[in-house]
């Protein structure tokens, strides 16, 4: 399956996304797509999933994070329904940082550090 990666807007800031593509979003293509498909590998590779988290269960997680790539907010937009599985993601996140992706400005020139991820066990 081909990993696709959007250039999303969430309350009018851009995010970079690993989830279903939002109405208007932008597919990412070059670097961005390299540095940010790098990014979720090493998260993947991180992530230690939990017994009894099922195949279909699903989180959506926005990160934030500074100019150095440390990671400042994790936050669980959609969780899994599985508290253990939303916190090894968490977990699995903050053991891939520090991020070194070049960020995306905003509509007002400003670096955007926000970025949202998909993951399924």
């Amino acid at each position: 399956m081909r990993l696709l990666l959007y250039l999303t807007l969430l309350l009018a800031v851009p995010l970079v996304s690993l989830a279903q593509p939002a109405s208007g979003a932008r597919v990412l293509e070059g670097p961005a797509f390299a540095q940010v498909s790098s990014l979720r590998g090493r998260i993947v590779r991180n992530l230690d999933v939990p017994q009894g988290v099922p195949a279909g269960a699903s989180a959506e997680v926005q990160c934030e994070y500074d100019e150095d790539g440390s990671i400042v907010l994790v936050t669980i937009v959609r969780s899994s329904g599985y508290l253990k599985y939303d916190e090894a993601v968490e977990a699995a996140i903050r053991k891939a940082a520090p991020f070194v992706l070049t960020p995306a400005n905003g509509p007002d020139g400003k670096p955007v550090r926000k970025i949202v991820f998909s993951f399924r066990p």
